[in-house]
Order: structure tokens, then C-alpha cells, then sequence
């Protein structure tokens, strides 16, 4: 309680009457007090809510097919919260837009909740990128959405540069998908597929002069 005490989102909320229930609320959905923690950290205005409110909220995620027991449900929880109705129909009718059902995109969202919260604007770059230039069907996408939370321009075009420059000099990577090496941490990615390649550094500094955290040797 004495993050509460000190968060201003807390101010002249009752804690006996509103952040204590609505914790045991949360609490009885199995979500762990390491969770609870975070979520009074990242997303207060979800503990002082109404109760009603609240239940209503999970409600909403259980008809959405993720069970208290899934492992996504706290993250689903703060996801939907942080969007309006409006606007999660708006991301469902973009992504069919893309070719999607709707059970792909609800199967989607449950793999990757903050999904919803990924502008339209950046989610329509992403998308066409990955489409039209990376050769990414929209149902593999589908089954992939962790790739739409990626960085653009920190990780899905200077990756995919580095990996088509390699190919077109005659490496064979073809056994490598393209959600294996977005995925890869930025250290293995650079073990496997940019200093191992010093001849030709070209590819190197091209890498390099993408915006990172990290830099080629």
C-alpha cells in the first residue's frame, strides 16, 4: 500500500473502499502480487476504477477467449483498458483489411494483447513493409503478431536488409524464417548473421547506420 500512498493517481481514493477490493478482484483472477505490483506501477487508473467497471472489464476478456489461467491475461487486462471499444474494432477492421477473419485476428490479439495499442498509422507501415517487401503472407503475420510489435526501423528493415544483402551475395540462409531471425536477440543476431560475415563490410556499416542500440564490430 505505500505505492499507493505515494502515486498521485491514488490521491483521494479510498483504499478501504476502492483500491483494496478492486485488488482482491484482481487477486481472485489469479493475478500474482508481483503483477499487482506492476500494474499499480505502469496502469494505476486501472485499480481505481469502479468495481463494476472492473468486472465488466474482465468480463470482456474471458468472452474474448483468454481464461484467467492464461499467462497473457494481466497483459490483456491492461491492453484493454488502455483502448476504447471504438478503437479495437477500428484495429479489427484495419487488420481484415490485410486479409485477416476475424478469428485471426482475435487469435492474434490474444498472442500479443498490445496489439491494440500500436497506432494504425505505424501498424499500416509494418504491415506493408513486411507484405511488400518482405514477401510476409498476412495469414503467416497472423499467426506471428509478436513481428507487428517490432520496431520498423530499429529492427524489421535493417534486418531484413542484412538477410536479402546475404542471400543476393550467395549465402545460404534459406533455412532461416524470417520470424527466427526478427526474433533473435541483438546479440545472437549479430553473432550469426553480421560479424561472422566481415568480408563483407558493406553489409556491416549498412547495418550500422540503421538506429540501434547496439553496433557491428
Amino acid at each position: 500500500m505505500k505505492l499507493c500512498k505515494k502515486n498521485r493517481w491514488f490521491l483521494g481514493c479510498s483504499v478501504e473502499k476502492r483500491i483494496q477490493p478492486n485488488i482482491e478482484i484482481l487477486r481472485d483472477c489469479g493475478i500474482t502480487d508481483q503483477k499487482l505490483s506492476m500494474i499499480r506501477r505502469l496502469d494505476p487508473s486501472l485499480i481505481i476504477q469502479k468495481a463494476e467497471a472492473l468486472k465488466a472489464l474482465i468480463s470482456r476478456v474471458e468472452n474474448l477467449g483468454v481464461a484467467r489461467t492464461s499467462g497473457t491475461f494481466p497483459n490483456t487486462l491492461k491492453a484493454l483498458h488502455m483502448v476504447s471499444e471504438k478503437n479495437f474494432n477500428a484495429h479489427l477492421e484495419f487488420c481484415k483489411g490485410f486479409g485477416w477473419s476475424e478469428d485471426d485476428f482475435l487469435a492474434a490479439f490474444r498472442k500479443a494483447p498490445t496489439l491494440v495499442g500500436v497506432s494504425l498509422k505505424s501498424l499500416q507501415r509494418k504491415m506493408e513493409f513486411l507484405v511488400n517487401e518482405a514477401g510476409c503472407a498476412p495469414s503467416y503475420l497472423a499467426l506471428r503478431p509478436l513481428m507487428l510489435l517490432m520496431s520498423l526501423e530499429k529492427r524489421l528493415m535493417p534486418r531484413h536488409r542484412i538477410v536479402t544483402g546475404l542471400k543476393s551475395r550467395g549465402v545460404c540462409i534459406s533455412n532461416l524464417s524470417i520470424s527466427s531471425y526478427m526474433s533473435y536477440p541483438e546479440k545472437t543476431f549479430l553473432e550469426k548473421l553480421v560479424n561472422c560475415y566481415k568480408e563483407y563490410p558493406e553489409l556491416i556499416e549498412l547495418y550500422n547506420a540503421a538506429p540501434k542500440h547496439r553496433t557491428a564490430l
